[in-house]
């Protein structure tokens, strides 16, 4: 149950960061802010999100 309502939590700051990256308006703004949450999720040793985050930024590099 704890699980879920942390999904939640994520979903909704998943939502909040899309608005930010929206509002930056060009990729490399976007690359910018991804690769810095990179990092901080590499630094808490949350290496998931870290890769996720790395195969986004991969994503909006080849665009």
């Amino acid at each position: 149950d704890g699980y879920q309502k942390s999904g939640k939590k994520d979903e909704r700051s998943d939502r909040d960061k899309f608005k930010e990256y929206l509002e930056l308006g060009s990729i490399e703004s976007i690359v910018e802010l991804l690769e810095k949450e990179m990092h901080e999720a590499s630094e808490n040793l949350n290496f998931e999100k870290a890769s996720e985050l790395r195969d986004r930024i991969f994503e909006l590099k080849e665009l």
